[in-house]
């Protein structure tokens, strides 16, 4: 429900920082190093991103489960559950930058039955400790 990526799932060797979120941790401004050009390309339009997926009933997502609109495919759930403080089954996906705004009602495949599911926004439950100083 925190919206932390799971290696291997979320974040894989073929995933770019910019379309898991991460682009805050890329530092282009420090010089050269190794995939700089492949991180440039990618940096200003990400093909796809990674999103917050909340659906309605009681089944649970899973790593692999199709996401579509219409009867084009635009991407895939990569981690899901239960979500016990929102009591909804939750799941963190990569779709087509086309269908990554937060409310965009799309359907996926869970134990293939269509499923409506729409972009939620991330972290599914706010932060709600207290930093000290």
């Amino acid at each position: 429900e925190k919206g932390y990526l799971y290696w291997s799932a979320d974040v894989t060797p073929e995933t770019t920082p910019y379309e898991a979120g991460l682009g805050f941790a890329v530092a282009l401004d420090k010089g050269d190093f190794i995939g700089r050009e492949a991180l440039e390309r990618n940096a200003t339009a990400p093909r796809r991103k990674l999103v917050g997926l909340k659906f309605t009933g009681m089944e649970a997502p899973h790593h692999g489960d199709p996401i579509f609109v219409g009867r084009e495919q635009v991407g895939v759930v990569t981690s899901g559950g239960f979500g016990p403080t929102l009591e909804a089954p939750l799941a963190m996906g990569y779709v087509s930058s086309d269908f990554a705004a937060a409310g965009t009602p799309l359907r996926a495949l869970v134990r293939d039955k269509p499923r409506p599911v729409s972009v939620t926004k991330m972290p599914f439950v706010p932060q709600r400790y207290y930093r000290g100083q």
